[in-house]
């Protein structure tokens, strides 16, 4: 049966350097296989299985002392291959779960895990926890407006109400603490560190573990401090940082929360925009493992969003550039997620319909693909480990739903060997096999 298959695959396979392509799914080699003999076959034990030495794919016994020289092989063979392919072959599976659907408004999801907390708005504001799997939704707190939040990290939520406080609880406690706070606009979690902006002209750090508030950057004009995140010790921000009254420029900076140390991540002095105003527009920095992402585009007519990663020698080095709007990332190690409305479109009247959807960018293989196209906008995306979670109108309301991503031989490894001759992706086999495929 393998045999057969083998050679239908051999017939029905596409090209390389314009020649059939000829690759085997799953073949196993007991020993080194003999160059082909002058009338171009190829002596095999029985029950062996295996390739030519052209293929693009093979599998390899541990130890064997050709495997460098075959990896090389199907590596050059790759670097000739479409790109198409390669990408389609680096994509994330992904699996879609409806979270939070139905009666009522459902808004801001945040992850802790496999547990997403969000907002439910009907007669009044309630916070809410349900996992990802399945299960009841467990609601955590109700009764007054809810001004920011929920933000959820390391087995704990954290929200601000109209009590004017910003509050930490324990999943599977009744009771939290809670810190006076002015009103924020926004709130970002890492650990027991809330970081919140209020009015957009002060971030503060509220510490629950300490109990204690305090101011890290300030400013006696609204709009000029805005957009907050935090990740252990870091904090990054947005700070419009004014030229002689001529133009405020959005810098992103971050603060070292040990020593209160403020650093500029991008370069000083943009200029200003022909129209005035800074010549660059900023917003949603957002930090993990010490690298950060942004939204940035140029102040001028017909200019669009996209995503950025700060160095403090340049304006900004561009991540994603594609037709639309690609705005509000978040990032967990090397996977970017953002909604993007490249597909938007002009409808029956003439107006403009932004069709937000939500996209995912691999840093390490720079691959980019869907994760929800639906009807409807899908907004506010967030990232943490391999779980995607966002608001959700396709059922003509706010609902929440997520997504698992998954490597394509499914939870196993995938890493890419790159040397001298390309990308080599590998995938888990069972135990005594090795795969080399482009």
């Amino acid at each position: 049966m393998l045999n057969q298959q083998m050679k239908r695959g051999k017939e029905a396979s596409s090209g390389i350097c314009g020649q059939k392509r000829r690759c085997a799914k799953l073949i196993r080699i007991d020993r080194v296989v003999k160059q082909p003999s002058r009338r171009g076959r190829r002596r095999r034990k029985q029950g062996e299985f295996g390739i030519d030495a052209g293929a693009s794919c093979a599998l390899f016994r541990p130890g064997s002392s050709l495997i460098i020289f075959f990896v090389a092989v199907a590596a050059l063979a790759c670097m000739s291959f479409p790109g198409q392919s390669r990408a389609a072959a680096l994509q994330w599976n992904v699996q879609e779960l409806p979270v939070a659907t139905g009666l009522g408004d459902h808004l801001f999801p945040d992850l802790d895990g496999s547990d997403v907390f969000f907002l439910d708005r009907g007669a009044t504001d309630s916070l809410f926890r349900k996992n990802i799997f399945g299960g009841v939704a467990e609601q955590l707190f109700s009764g007054a407006e809810i001004w920011a939040g929920p933000a959820s990290d390391g087995g704990a939520f954290a929200w601000q109400d109209s009590s004017s406080q910003g509050c930490l609880r324990f999943t599977g406690q009744e009771t939290g603490k809670c810190i006076a706070a002015p009103r924020a606009s926004s709130m970002a979690l890492s650990g027991q560190r809330a970081i919140i902006s209020d009015s957009g002209s002060t971030i503060r750090l509220l510490d629950f573990s300490t109990m204690r508030s305090r101011m890290l950057d300030s400013y006696d004009t609204p709009n000029m401090r805005y957009d907050p995140d935090i990740d252990g010790a870091a904090a990054v921000w947005v700070k419009e940082r004014g030229y002689a009254g001529q133009y405020y420029e959005p810098l992103i900076v971050s603060c070292n929360l040990e020593t209160d140390d403020i650093t500029y991540l991008t370069k000083l002095g943009g200029g200003a925009a022909t129209g005035g105003g800074s010549k660059y527009l900023r917003r949603h920095p957002v930090i993990s493992n010490d690298k950060v992402v942004y939204q940035q585009k140029l102040n001028q007519p017909g200019q669009q969003w996209d995503i950025y990663t700060t160095d403090p020698a340049t304006y900004g080095v561009p991540l994603v550039q594609q037709p639309g709007d690609q705005v509000s990332p978040s990032l967990s190690g090397n996977l970017l997620v953002y909604q993007d409305n490249r597909n938007g479109f002009f409808d029956e009247n003439g107006q403009w319909v932004d069709n937000w959807d939500i996209y995912l960018k691999d840093l390490s293989t720079n691959i980019e693909q869907p994760i929800c196209i639906q009807p409807g906008d899908q907004t506010s995306p967030v990232i943490k480990g391999n779980t995607v979670v966002w608001q959700d109108k396709r059922n003509g309301k706010p609902d929440i739903y997520a997504a698992t991503l998954t490597t394509p031989a499914g939870p196993g490894s995938l890493f890419r060997l790159t040397r001298f001759f390309g990308e080599v992706m590998r995938t888990t086999f069972p135990a005594g096999w090795t795969s080399v495929t482009c």
